[in-house]
């Protein structure tokens, strides 16, 4: 008889750590407000931080050209690894899981961005996420 396969759902994966990278975002500012019933500066940062990474992550797919598609999801990638690592105690293992599952995109649009850019993008998109993440954190 008529058994139906249905459709799998599959989400790109920086549909993906965009999402977790939002959700985390809140669950932040959720465990700040917790601990210290206020939210301070700092945290606001973070919070604000992780949504411009998802956003990113979302520009990476409305961008036409492969150089500025690298770009996008190098630094945002870049971004959550920084962000996890500093936060591993906390917010930090999600956010590493969610960068970990954007690499494969990050190579897979390096490899379509023009040959002598690759690596200079990468290096970057990282040195820039983590620039913003040390100039914001001494900010505040």
């Amino acid at each position: 008889m008529g058994r139906h396969k249905s459709a799998a759902v599959s989400l790109p994966a920086p549909a993906v750590a965009a999402g977790i990278s939002v959700v985390m975002a809140v669950i932040y500012l959720g465990i700040v407000v917790r601990q210290h019933q206020h939210v301070s500066a700092r945290a606001v940062f973070i919070a604000c931080f992780l949504v411009l990474v998802a956003g990113l992550f979302a520009a990476s797919f409305r961008v036409e050209g492969p150089l500025q598609r690298a770009a996008l999801l190098t630094g945002a990638a870049n971004a959550l690894v920084a962000v996890g690592f500093l936060g591993l105690f906390s917010i930090g293992l999600p956010l590493l899981i969610a960068a970990g599952a954007a690499m494969p995109s990050v190579a897979r649009a390096l490899t379509y961005a023009p040959r002598p850019w690759g690596p200079t993008i990468a290096a970057t998109a990282a040195l820039a996420a983590v620039a913003v993440i040390i100039v914001g954190l001494l900010a505040t």
